[in-house]
C-alpha cells in the first residue's frame, strides 16, 4: 500500500501516476498515446498549407501577443518552440522571425530581400532584419553609450 502524500505537488505527482493511459483513436494506437503524452507536438513543419499572406498574418499576430517584443529581448528563430509552424513556409530554419515579412528575389543573378509590406529592397539577410526590427521597433541590442 501506497502512503499518503504529503504535499500538494506531490499529491499531483501522484494523481498523474495512477492515471490510466487510454489509446488513442488513431493509426498509432497505444504506441501513438505514448508518444503523444511523452512529447508535446513540435513545430517540425506547416500543418496545413496556407497562402503566404495567411502565413505572414499568423506570424504578424504572433509577434503583436509576444513578450520578447515588449522586453526588447532578441527575437525568436524560425523553427523554435512556440513559433507558428507556418513560419516555415516563409523562412528558413534558424533564420530571424523577422525574415517571414521579406521575400528573396533574384535580382541580377544576386539574391534580395525584398519587404513584402514596403518594397524595401536590401542585398543582405542581416540588413533585412533590421530594416524588419526598425519597423516594429524592436531594440534587442541596447546602447550602452549615454553619450550618444
Amino acid at each position: 500500500m501506497n502512503p499518503a502524500p504529503t504535499s500538494a505537488m506531490e499529491t499531483n505527482i501522484v494523481a498523474l501516476i495512477r492515471t490510466p493511459v487510454t489509446p488513442m483513436a488513431s493509426a498509432g494506437g497505444a504506441a501513438g498515446a505514448a508518444t503523444s503524452l511523452a512529447s508535446p507536438p513540435s513545430s517540425v513543419g506547416p500543418q496545413t498549407t496556407l497562402s503566404d499572406k495567411a502565413a505572414r498574418g499568423q506570424i504578424e499576430a504572433y509577434v503583436h501577443t509576444s513578450v520578447w517584443l515588449l522586453l526588447h529581448a532578441m527575437e525568436p528563430r524560425v523553427g523554435d518552440p512556440g513559433v507558428p509552424a507556418c513560419a516555415l513556409q516563409l523562412a528558413q530554419p534558424g533564420h530571424s522571425i523577422w525574415a517571414c515579412f521579406f521575400r528573396r528575389v533574384r535580382r541580377k543573378g544576386t539574391s534580395v530581400f525584398k519587404c513584402t509590406a514596403c518594397g524595401h529592397e536590401s542585398d543582405r539577410l542581416h540588413r533585412a532584419v533590421s530594416h524588419q526590427r526598425a519597423k516594429w521597433g524592436h531594440k534587442p541590442f541596447p546602447c550602452t553609450d549615454l553619450g550618444w
